[in-house]
């Protein structure tokens, strides 16, 4: 009696295993993927660092707009001087005399004797403290420079995208993969439930007389078997857990979360339209780019248009009053007229830039069209398999409820019974791994085709 319940249970047990298998699962699996997706684009560092870099970007953008406002200085400067140039101003020789002819008619000493004069150029105890306000009027490098960081903001911006789109890829394969690793474990949990139970069918054989001591020896061999199988497929899933918790910069040995996903029954459930690859756009971006340089360039001989307001104090000896106060305004032109063809140049090598970059994208086209119906015969392989895989437990699954049965009546032998359950391990272990692989080449698919599910 006690046998017959032992059998039962682990019929049982099988079953069930067996039915989970193969019906549907779960559709709250999407959220749980949804949310780790979540948290690996949060926490990710190499994510971070690029959008670092963006906002490195958009501060250059608002530096090269401040390019158009007005800028305030204050300059002073004060001089001693001695030496150098000067002039020489011969008062006393223009004026004694004069003054010496009015002392007589005056019959007074009003009028003194001057000496000449001799004033350098140099200013000696000078000083000049003002305000300066410039506005450009005219300037067509600030204008390009102001279109360039603009447009090197949504090259960054790119880069996240590109950046984001095969973290989300890596963040699905390696929870897959983690996945798969679960479910081989509860395969090979279900084949040694099955192989003690056939030790123990095996010893009530021997005891009755109905099995040799070599059949218990084998049975307890390919327990042994199975027990390392499931060590290595536990040490597989020690490796997934801690590859995926590094995607998501968590600690290695925290706990994720198991949860079968849905299975698309067929292509027609992708979204087969591909978008424009990012990776187009950024080099598109890039091309951009060398435009605004080339264009920059050929503006070589604008004229550069300044106005400037000065307000101040100058004087000597640090007088500060009203005859030392001024203002003035002024515009300052700079026309360039040659420096050496060095803008030929220039525009020259950003043209061949300009070059480079149309035929790596039109390689980059020509690679992603390809690796994009690579993904998708991927999937379509996949499926077949999958399909066939589910065929194939089906008939394992039979075969050896009829070996089972007839190895308990003594119509089969023990090779046979270990036979049939190695093919429904093998078989139950291929439809889970290639459910999963569905999923893997799906991951893989929207990376190539520029669409998410997420």
């Amino acid at each position: 009696m006690c046998k017959l319940k032992a059998i039962f249970k682990a019929h049982l047990l099988l079953s069930i295993l067996t039915v989970l298998s193969i019906i549907p699962f779960e559709s709250g699996a999407q959220n749980v993927l949804k949310t780790y997706l979540d948290e690996g684009l949060k926490n990710n560092q190499n994510l971070q660092t690029r959008e670092i870099a963006l906002d490195q970007s958009l501060l250059a953008l608002k530096e090269a707009k401040t390019y158009y406002l007005p800028s305030a200085d204050f300059q002073t400067q004060y001089t001693l001087a001695a030496g150098g140039r000067s002039i020489d101003l011969p008062i006393g020789d223009m004026l004694n005399g004069v003054y010496t002819t009015l002392n007589q008619l005056t019959n007074s000493e009003s009028f003194p004797q001057l000496t000449n004069v001799s004033e350098q150029f140099l200013p000696n105890n000078f000083y000049d403290a003002k305000i300066r306000i410039a506005y450009p009027i005219l300037n067509s490098d600030r204008r390009y420079n102001k279109s360039i960081r603009q447009t090197n903001v949504k090259l960054e911006e790119n880069e996240i995208e590109i950046y984001k789109a095969e973290l989300i890829m890596s963040i699905r394969q390696a929870y897959y993969q983690y996945c798969m690793a679960f479910k081989a474990i509860e395969v090979y949990t279900t084949a040694q439930t099955l192989v003690n139970q056939n030790i123990r069918d095996t010893e009530i054989f021997i005891k009755n007389g109905k099995a040799l001591p070599a059949q218990l020896m084998r049975a307890k061999s390919e327990a042994s078997s199975i027990e390392s199988r499931i060590i290595a497929a536990r040490l597989q899933l020690e490796n997934a857990r801690n590859y995926f918790n590094f995607l998501l910069n968590k600690d290695p040995e925290s706990e994720v979360i198991f949860s079968e996903p849905d299975l698309p029954e067929s292509m027609e459930s992708f979204n087969s339209i591909p978008q424009k690859r990012t990776e187009i756009i950024k080099l598109e971006t890039a091309m951009e780019i060398q435009s605004q340089v080339i264009e920059s360039k050929r503006q070589f001989y604008m004229p550069k248009v300044n106005a400037f307001i000065d307000l101040g104090s100058q004087a000597f000896n640090f007088e500060f009053g009203r005859n030392s106060l001024y203002a003035m305004a002024g515009l300052q032109v700079e026309i360039p007229l040659f420096n050496g063809n060095r803008n030929r140049i220039q525009t020259q090598h950003a043209r061949l830039d300009l070059n480079k970059l149309q035929l790596q994208k039109d390689l980059v086209e020509d690679q992603l069209s390809l690796t994009s119906r690579k993904a998708y015969n991927e999937v379509l392989s996949a499926q077949a398999l999958y399909k066939s895989s589910e065929e194939q437990l089906k008939a394992a699954q039979a075969y050896f409820n009829l070996i089972d049965k007839g190895y308990k009546d003594g119509r089969h032998t023990m090779i046979e019974y270990l036979d049939a359950r190695n093919q429904l391990t093998q078989s139950s272990l291929q439809k889970t791994i290639s459910a999963y692989q569905i999923l893997i080449a799906q991951a893989v698919y929207d990376r190539e085709t520029g669409n998410s599910n997420f």
